[in-house]
Parts: structure tokens; sequence; C-alpha cells
């Protein structure tokens, strides 16, 4: 298991240098704020995430493309961004869509070879795995679904900082067609990877310690601590959008789940199933959460 990111006595000096160049990344202000704060906030009403939303045009635009989307098979148009919120996403989701906007809108700069449609089909597909699986924990600090979504969706943000700030270095890393993760390529390379930055961006831009864990610990199966079964569920469901997106027509479980998540196989293979036949609409997602 890595590093905590309290702890920064414990990286190598060239990771806390690479931290000093992500020091430059200014941390959200104005409407992009007031998105982090709403969903740091548990108990916000919706007249206030109506109201964040409808300060930026193209914020609206994008909500009410989602929920027109057939991905939600809602048949009756929507026109405004509250009937967006009640008749079809639901306040946690729309709170999860603004902060990835805010995410996204952050990062400007990427390099040739990298993927962003790609980014997002796959964050939004962790995201929807993870939300379909909530509900199947029944442990005392079990996430709610909005929460799991939340995870999914925001999991590889440090990827998009990193490459925001290091394109020239990451185009590199892209470039590597020998064998190896894409953690392992960035850590050999940058000295830090994507799961580090990611965790200090959330500390520093005071999102919640249940998303902050989230991020930083996925990648690791045997993490045991705080929030430990949204972490779990985070990395499980990144693993099977990975399925999703390389489009094979049988989708098959990793060789081994959490034992710490109580979930059933045949639980996993019904949601992999229901998403698999909304690979199109997915893609359509990320499109949109891409800036396109």
């Amino acid at each position: 298991m890595f590093t905590d990111q309290n702890n920064h006595s414990d990286l190598s000096a060239i990771a806390q240098e690479r931290l000093l160049y992500l020091q430059e990344i200014p941390a959200p202000t104005g409407l992009a704020a007031e998105i982090f704060a709403i969903t740091a906030d548990e108990q916000v009403e919706l007249d206030r995430v109506v109201e964040v939303i409808e300060k930026s045009p193209e914020i609206t635009m994008r909500i009410l493309r989602y929920a027109n989307s057939v991905y939600y098979g809602h048949r009756r148009h929507i026109e405004t961004p509250k009937d967006a919120i009640i008749r079809v996403l639901g306040l946690s989701l729309t709170k999860s869509l603004m902060l990835a906007m805010a995410v996204g809108k952050t990062f400007q700069k990427t390099c040739p070879s990298f993927d962003q449609k790609r980014h997002w089909f796959r964050s939004s597909a962790c995201a929807a795995i993870a939300q379909g699986l909530a509900p199947y924990l029944s442990g005392t600090q079990s996430p709610n679904a909005g929460t799991a979504y939340t995870a999914g969706l925001l999991h590889n943000f440090g990827v998009l900082a990193l490459v925001n700030t290091f394109p020239d270095q990451f185009e590199k890393i892209l470039a590597d067609r020998t064998e190896g993760s894409l953690r392992t390529k960035t850590r050999q390379l940058l000295g830090i990877d994507h799961l580090i930055v990611g965790g200090w961006l959330a500390r520093r831009w005071g999102l919640p310690e249940n998303l902050i864990r989230a991020i930083s610990f996925h990648d690791d199966p045997f993490y045991h601590g705080p929030y430990q079964e949204l972490v779990l569920l985070t990395g499980l469901s990144c693993r099977l959008a990975g399925h999703l997106y390389s489009e094979e027509s049988t989708l098959t479980l990793p060789e081994s789940l959490p034992t710490k998540l109580p979930l059933k196989p045949q639980e996993i293979e019904n949601q992999l199933s229901a998403l698999s036949a909304k690979r199109e609409e997915l893609a359509i997602m990320a499109g949109l959460l891409a800036g396109g």
C-alpha cells in the first residue's frame, strides 16, 4: 500500500518536487469553488444546486443534454435544470456531474495521445458500476449509491492533473508500448503517480475524506482503513469498467474479488450485463464530460 497523502515525508524527493509543480494549479475559485462546496455539503438543498447550475449557460446546457440523453430513456423532454434533477438525474448524480465538469474545466492542457473520451468513458462506466453495486453492501460504513457514483467518476482525476502539468512527459508515457501499467510507467518517469496526485489535490481542494480515500487507495485490493468498502468498491468498479471499454463480447469477472466486499458474482455479472447494453450511451456521456 502506498503512502497516505498526509505524510509527504514518505515521498521521494523527486515526488515532492513534482507536487511543487502541481501547486501551480489554482484551487477552484468562483463558480468552481461553489460547485466543490455543494458537493461536500450532504444537506444542500435542491434550489441551491439549481441556482449554481443556472449561473453557467454551459453547465445548464450540459445538464439538460444529460437528462435528455437516451441513456436515461426519459420520454418527456426536459427543459429546466430543476426538472432534470427532479424527474431524471436526482440530486446526488447532478452534484457528481457538476463536480466532474468543474474538474475537467480546471485541466485544459493535454497531449496528442491522451484520449479524453476514453478517460471519461471508463470513469462514467466505473461510476455507473459502483452506483449499481452499492445497494448490495449492508455494512455500517457502506457508501450510498450517490457517493459511490461520485467516487467512481473522479477516481482517476489525478491523470488529468498530470497530463495538464506534464504534457510532454505524459506523451512519452502513452507512447511507451512495453508491458506495465500506466501507474508503474508514470512513477518510473515522473517519480509520482495519478493516485498520489489525485488524493493530494482532492485534499487540497476540500473534498470529503471518503472521496479522498477512494481516489488515493482504490488501486489496492487489500486496502484496510477508513471508508474501506467505498475504496474497495471503487477499485473493483474501475477494473470492471476496463472490460466495458474493451468491447469484449463476453464480459468476465476478475479472477479474484475483494474478500471484504459482500458481493455475489451474480450481482456483479448482472450489473455488467446491463451496462454492456448501454455502451453507446456511455460513450455519449463521456463525450459530454470531455466537452464534446
